[in-house]
């Protein structure tokens, strides 16, 4: 069998009888121009290096470490599986190759045990924040304690891909999300897709800490404000996304076939959309029920500071199932320019008598 054939497999390489086995050895040394076996040499080394007796490892120790490290994969296998004595002679080298790639490093980082790991940490980490897949991929597959050591300078590392800071807002437990959450909301805010994207998808803790950031994004793309009026919940809408489907044509037609019914509607009030944009966006929920109920006139002629009132003494009105006559009693209240009074009037009413027996004639307009 010839020298090639022998490489091209390197389980028989390790199975050769030991005095051919190191000539084999000492003439591939002096082959390494062959590209075809160059592959086959690192691996040889590798596995010499977990195989090969002391004796046999020690003569070659300085040819089997420097074929093994040529090539960072095998040399983080190294890293992994040689034992302490033949880790330490070759660490320096193992080192040095592994952090030549991110993917090595993050490996390393995977599948090295703690004394190891912790020699080479800082030329890890360096390396593997280079690629933001993996820093978000290790708060998946590393170790917790190890994770939570670098935790910070993986969430740098994320910051630079917008999708991967949606996902990590996404998917990620609070203690991971929380320990990072500006970075991710930075990493958010660097495309207006992705910005969407969590106005969809993040529950409402998260995306109501950064809403302002995250709606301010959106509102550079005039397509994903109109996506936003679709699919977004009204407590998210805010008046800024529907400012910018309103002063384009295109949207604005698309959204009165494609909207609901009331959201479309506003579109044909600019009043009603700075209203929206100025209220607090707790009460947004509230400000589309309203609509619903009473209407674009009487919702107009309503101070935002009474329609807090309002809100306040329909939450009184929905937990007694009197959501009817409060609608009723907020329009006449608003004719007549009462609301304060009414509204008031309810709240202390309800909060006096909350084992009330059922009567609800206070929603009615007094006089």
């Amino acid at each position: 069998m010839s020298l090639e054939d022998i490489l091209k497999d390197p389980d028989k390489c390790l199975k050769i009888a030991s005095s051919r086995l190191r000539r084999m050895w000492h003439r591939v040394i002096h082959r390494r121009d062959y590209p075809q076996l160059l592959g086959a040499t690192h691996n040889c080394a590798y596995m010499a290096g977990i195989q090969w007796p002391d004796e046999r490892f020690n003569k070659s120790a300085k040819q089997i470490i420097s074929a093994a490290t040529e090539d960072p994969i095998r040399a983080q296998l190294a890293g992994r599986d040689w034992s302490d004595e033949r880790f330490n002679l070759a660490a320096e080298q193992i080192i040095e190759s592994i952090t030549q790639l991110s993917q090595t490093s993050y490996t390393a980082g995977l599948n090295w045990k703690d004394e190891r790991f912790d020699s080479a940490a800082e030329q890890i980490i360096n390396m593997i924040i280079q690629d933001p897949r993996l820093c978000y991929k290790a708060q998946e597959e590393w170790r917790t304690k190890r994770y939570e050591r670098f935790a910070e300078q993986f969430a740098a590392g994320i910051v630079k891909n917008s999708e991967l800071c949606f996902q990590a807002g996404l998917n990620w437990r609070d203690e991971r999300f929380n320990a990072a959450a500006q970075k991710i909301a930075d990493g958010v805010t660097l495309d207006p897709n992705s910005c969407y994207a969590a106005g969809r998808e993040w529950m409402d803790e998260r995306f109501n800490r950064f809403a302002e950031q995250i709606t301010a994004k959106v509102t550079e793309d005039p397509e994903l404000c109109f996506l936003a009026g679709m699919h977004w919940t009204d407590e998210r809408l805010d008046g800024r996304l529907l400012a910018k489907v309103k002063d384009n044509s295109n949207f604005t037609q698309q959204a009165h076939s494609k909207w609901s019914r009331q959201r479309a509607i506003i579109l044909d009030s600019p009043e009603m959309i700075t209203y929206l944009t100025h209220i607090e966006p707790q009460y947004r929920t509230e400000f589309w029920q309203f609509m619903e109920h009473i209407g674009t006139q009487h919702m107009q002629k309503l101070p935002i500071q009474d329609f807090y009132l309002a809100t306040d003494a329909h939450s009184f009105a929905k937990a007694a199932d009197s959501e009817k006559p409060f609608y009723k009693g907020l329009k006449e209240s608003i004719d007549k320019g009462s609301v304060e009074k009414w509204a008031k009037h309810i709240i202390q009413y309800f909060r006096s008598n909350a084992k009330g027996a059922g009567n609800y004639r206070v929603l009615e307009v007094t006089a």
